[in-house]
């Protein structure tokens, strides 16, 4: 009987080309976890970048906002204008432990201007915690003359730049008069026929480093504050001047201010900066006096001529892939128009 082999082709695969398809498809499913993990790094990056630049979007947006409306005041014929005209409308400390009334620090500022707002009222006549008010639209329409409870509001002596001013929250606002939380202190402005209250914004921008490995961008009030955003690595802003020392608000100076001698003509105080374009300011020049204003709210004259700052904001992106920190820079200026309004 004949014995039947089998044909070439119904024969199976050999040890060596089970072992070379073996190797071929290891090598392609390891190309193939390479790719996977490179298109995971990828995503992880431009996730990481995408957090990052909106990190930068919304500190920068915040920022910029408070420091365009800097200094803005009162539309009222007795509210005196911008309110750079008496008080700095962006100072260089934020009320943050190792702060004084005359700190210079460039990586904090506090902005202050009042709002569109129907709060606003002159001052009858001050003790060291509440005030008597009236005289405005405002007290025609409410016995509160707009101010509510809780709302956070600016007295400051009209009459003069840095006669006296103070931010303060109300604790009671009634019929025709305010009354100052107690743990705030006392009034330092004194009652005079010039002074004037109004609801206020008093942003407080500073860093907090209490947690090195997360420095937290902080926007307060005075009162409350809250995480703008965190991974921040450092925050810069630069203070540029008018170098023409009769640039400071002149009302006043003809019986004297903090900025001018009495006349006549009044005489300058503040030193001449050199040039005609703006001029840098340095610590020692938002230091140095001549001062204005009564503790704890005293400044350095030299911020009544700021007309433009720059801000300068570093956040670092860790990549959940690598793990390596990047940072990244934004840094922008601002030319708040109340400033340079104020004359």
């Amino acid at each position: 009987m004949r014995s039947i082999r089998p044909r070439p082709s119904e024969s199976g695969f050999t040890v060596v080309e089970l072992l070379v398809a073996s190797a071929m498809v290891v090598a392609m499913a390891g190309a193939m976890i390479e790719l996977a993990r490179g298109a995971q790094a990828a995503s992880a990056s431009v996730s990481s970048l995408a957090d990052t630049q909106q990190k930068m979007r919304i500190a920068a947006e915040a920022i910029q906002h408070d420091l365009s409306m800097a200094g803005a005041g009162s539309v009222l014929p007795s509210g005196g204008g911008p309110l750079a005209q008496f008080a700095p409308a962006v100072r260089p400390a934020a009320g943050v432990a190792g702060d004084s009334d005359v700190t210079f620090a460039a990586d904090r500022a506090t902005i202050l201007y009042m709002p569109a707002t129907s709060a606003e009222a002159d001052v009858v006549s001050v003790t060291p915690v509440a005030m008597s008010i009236g005289g405005t639209p405002a007290c025609t329409r409410s016995v509160t003359c707009g101010f509510q409870d809780g709302m956070r509001a600016i007295v400051f002596d009209r009459s003069a730049p840095g006669r006296g001013y103070d931010v303060f929250t109300v604790a009671d606002a009634s019929a025709g008069s305010l009354t100052r939380e107690a743990d705030e202190g006392s009034f330092s402005t004194a009652s005079t026929p010039t002074a004037h209250v109004a609801e206020v914004v008093a942003h407080r921008y500073y860093l907090d480093r209490s947690d090195a490995s997360n420095v937290r961008l902080m926007r307060g009030d005075g009162r409350s504050a809250f995480a703008l955003v965190d991974g921040v690595r450092d925050l810069r802003l630069t203070y540029y001047a008018d170098p023409d020392p009769s640039s400071a608000p002149a009302i006043g100076a003809a019986s004297g201010t903090c900025v001018y001698a009495a006349g006549p003509p009044p005489t300058p105080l503040l030193v001449p900066l050199g040039g005609v374009s703006l001029s840098e300011l340095s610590a020692a020049d938002l230091t140095d006096g001549p001062f204005c204003g009564n503790a704890p709210n005293r400044f350095d004259a030299d911020l009544l001529r700021v007309r433009r700052v720059r801000v300068a904001l570093q956040i670092v992106a860790v990549s959940s892939a690598s793990r390596q920190p990047s940072t990244f820079e934004v840094s922008f200026d601002v030319t708040p128009h109340n400033l340079n309004v104020a004359r």
